[in-house]
């Protein structure tokens, strides 16, 4: 089993996915630009009922912020695919529901169509994932043969600014359906860019899907809506 983690940790604002499986078959990617064919991970299966929870001890304001983000994702489902990403009612887990084991995919309580929003802010949690508790969000994602099994999102709310909160509930929502970054930092390959090789106004670096969130003394930056790299890849993906 292959564990896929996605972060988000700040000062830049790291975003993470990890992936328990094998990674993405390339049967979906003939619709991407070549150092993009590795940024799909196993889809959601939008025939199911795609359930959430959230964890009570998020405020209100914060759930009512993680529902809007998944109306934003929905609206996206819809366009493409006739059916929302995320149909069944959200409700909500209590805290104490949480990943255990170190290799990241041993919790309870997810299925493949079933899956909870955590609020994390153990910093031995983040370690036995070979985080930092400066990670402002991960999604667990675990595949067996290409099929997604399970997930769970993590959001760690003493790493994420007010203003950025949505911003990183978004982000990880987008590796909920099955989208990697949108660039890798570090190091890029032919199928999967560099971060650092692109330009500012680059679609892969405005992406939602971007794997990092600035924070300065003058600038927070947010990322609210979905743009054109994230709805392309999106499209790819769910292609019928």
């Amino acid at each position: 089993m292959l564990r896929a983690l996605s972060f988000l940790s700040i000062i830049l604002v790291v975003l993470f996915v990890a992936s328990c499986g094998k990674p993405q078959e390339e049967e979906n990617t003939g619709c991407l630009q070549p150092d993009q064919a590795a940024t799909l991970m196993p889809s959601l299966d939008i025939e199911s009922e795609n359930k959430i929870t959230i964890d009570d001890s998020f405020t209100v304001e914060q759930r009512e912020s993680m529902l809007r983000a998944i109306a934003t994702w929905n609206n996206l489902g819809r366009s493409l695919t006739g059916k929302d990403f995320f149909t069944g009612k959200v409700s909500e887990v209590p805290s104490s529901w949480k990943p255990a084991g170190d290799d990241g995919c041993e919790f309870q309580g997810s299925s493949k169509d079933s899956f909870a929003i955590i609020r994390e802010t153990s910093a031995e949690t983040w370690k036995a994932m070979n985080l930092t508790d400066r990670n402002g969000g991960a999604t667990v994602r675990c595949t067996v043969e290409n099929q997604l099994t399970r997930q769970v999102i993590l959001i760690n709310t003493n790493h994420n600014k007010v203003e950025q909160f949505h911003s990183v509930v978004l982000h990880e929502l987008g590796h909920a359906i099955g989208l990697d970054h949108s660039c890798l930092v570090g190091t890029g390959r032919l199928d999967f860019t560099s971060c650092g090789s692109l330009g500012a106004d680059h679609p892969y670096r405005v992406a939602t899907m971007y794997p990092l969130l600035t924070i300065s003394t003058d600038f927070i930056e947010t990322k609210e809506d979905l743009r054109s790299n994230d709805s392309e890849r999106a499209s790819c993906l769910y292609k019928p």
